[in-house]
């Protein structure tokens, strides 16, 4: 499925260019969004984009730049060129822990394949996905049947990943 619309943060990198390729309108093209959550628009000042979603901030650029230009709004492309904001995590017994970015489409499978695989003391039967939910709810637990996964094509168990989901891998342990 589709996720839902894209929120920039800190981290992300958006380009910024005039619709209208004969323009005499100049913007920087590549805005990294800076800690404190703006970019800068060159002549035209700085702009807080972060927890906005691009069309917001397409209307935002434009209106500053109209209201800074004393002119008529000129419209303006914005598109998110890196994303580093969004990511989920894969720990445990796998090869390369840590933080992947999601891109739209990864699942469990392709997650556990990102972070090198499960290692020989993984326990694949407790593997489980642990989705983060708003204060005061219940914490979402999915359990991954990896072997089925994997062995049979199952793909009941093989969820589509969102920001901030966590893969946990335990080990197996001895008694």
């Amino acid at each position: 499925s589709v996720l839902a619309n894209y929120i920039v943060e800190p981290g992300d990198v958006l380009y910024l260019e005039p619709a209208d390729f004969d323009s005499d309108l100049r913007l920087p093209a590549d805005q990294p969004v800076q800690p404190d959550g703006t970019i800068s628009i060159g002549r035209f000042g700085k702009l807080n984009v972060a927890g906005q979603t691009l069309a917001d901030i397409r209307q935002r650029v434009e209106a500053l730049i109209a209201a800074k230009a004393g002119a008529e709004a000129e419209e303006v492309v914005v598109r998110l060129v890196d994303w580093k904001s969004k990511v989920y995590y894969v720990m445990g017994e796998v090869n390369s822990p840590g933080a992947y970015p999601v891109t739209g489409g990864e699942t469990v499978l392709d997650a556990i394949v990102a972070a090198g695989d499960i290692t020989r003391r993984a326990n694949r039967h407790q593997i489980i996905l642990s989705r983060p939910t708003g204060p005061c709810e219940e914490r979402i637990v999915l359990p991954i049947c990896y072997d089925n996964i994997v062995q049979l094509g199952d793909a009941s168990s093989n969820y589509q990943l969102s920001p901030g989901d966590r893969i946990f891998v335990p080990g197996i342990e001895f008694l």
